[in-house]
């Protein structure tokens, strides 16, 4: 299951993730057609603030990614946090919300091999790759790709705290 995989690897890289969701309450996750487990949701999408975030991941699947997507709010996270530098990282249809974001734009990406056309669309250089990583958006075409995507994101944010302030990817600007 992609979510606690994630997690895990933000825990034991000494980092305190935070579930943010679209409601108060739990959070619903889903194995390959059934039910996962509930998770308190930590913050809501509406009072998510970006600054308080070293970055974010989307998890992929195609029902929740389709409705998320459709978010303004979690449209202009994304676009704060890349702005900002911090990393933001989709794994399979999650990239959808990327390029609803405006985010992908002359970056390389990788996703569920359906989405190319529209990340293509979106401005996006698509690749057929595990995990590409182009500035502080990490992607991963799907949960089989989570070992290898884990990683790249967890050394995103290493790479974000080392580097000196002031000194961002000049697309994120």
């Amino acid at each position: 299951m992609h979510f606690t995989q994630i997690w895990m690897a933000v825990v034991e890289a000494g980092g305190t993730p935070v579930l943010v969701a679209p409601s108060p309450g739990t959070a619903q996750t889903l194995g390959e057609r059934t039910e996962g487990n509930s998770f308190d949701v930590d913050v809501t999408l509406t009072e998510a603030d970006a600054d308080t975030f070293d970055g974010l991941v989307l998890i992929g699947g195609l029902a929740s990614s389709d409705t998320l997507r459709t978010s303004e709010r979690a449209r202009e996270l994304v676009r704060d946090l890349v702005r900002a530098g911090r990393p933001v990282g989709s794994v399979g249809h999650a990239a959808w919300l990327l390029a609803d974001a405006g985010v992908t734009g002359g970056r390389q990406v990788t996703s569920w091999p359906s989405l190319a056309p529209d990340l293509i669309g979106a401005g996006a250089r698509w690749r057929d790759q595990a995990v590409v990583v182009d500035g502080p958006v990490v992607t991963a075409r799907h949960s089989g790709d989570l070992p290898e995507f884990c990683n790249a994101f967890v050394s995103a944010i290493a790479a974000r705290r080392l580097t000196p302030a002031g000194q961002r990817d000049s697309r994120s600007s």
